[in-house]
């Protein structure tokens, strides 16, 4: 939805236990909360040059994500 309203976002903390390096170093490992955690937790702008109309565009994106959502 941030998409849609012109806001970019990422996953920006994938957990690192199914990368190959450690698939083959600690096979069989689950860490089910890592998991949960890392396709949930987004990066959203955020940086020191944003100006204040940057910052509003942002907010007003997420309070319109919260109204649609009844928040």
């Amino acid at each position: 939805r941030l998409e849609q309203l012109g806001i970019g976002s990422a996953l920006h903390f994938p957990p690192v236990h199914p990368q190959a390096y450690y698939r083959t170093k600690y096979p069989g490992v689950s860490l089910p909360i890592s998991e949960d955690v890392g396709a949930r937790m987004l990066t959203i702008p955020l940086f020191p040059g944003m100006t204040d109309a940057d910052l509003d565009r942002v907010a007003d994106a997420f309070r319109t994500i919260a109204k649609e959502s009844g928040r």
